[in-house]
């Protein structure tokens, strides 16, 4: 993207954001837990599928948030 929309994780103060992991045909993505954060994740998977030609399976998809998420 390089537009800085998405916020990653950091693993240590200092240390880089990390915004996905790629795992085989597994991908995991970091973001923000605002409406804004879901909005650009949803619009990343929108075009990922619109590039690729492929659909993400979002019965087979999982959202996992932080334990100190309200």
């Amino acid at each position: 993207m390089g537009k800085g929309l998405l916020k990653g994780a950091k693993t240590s103060r200092r240390g880089p954001e990390i915004s996905h992991l790629l795992f085989a045909d597994d991908c995991i993505l970091f973001g923000e837990v605002t409406n804004r954060g879901a909005t650009i994740l949803k619009g990343i998977l929108k075009e990922y599928e619109r590039c690729s030609a492929q659909c993400v399976n979002f019965d087979k998809s999982t959202i996992f948030y932080s334990s100190n998420t309200t």
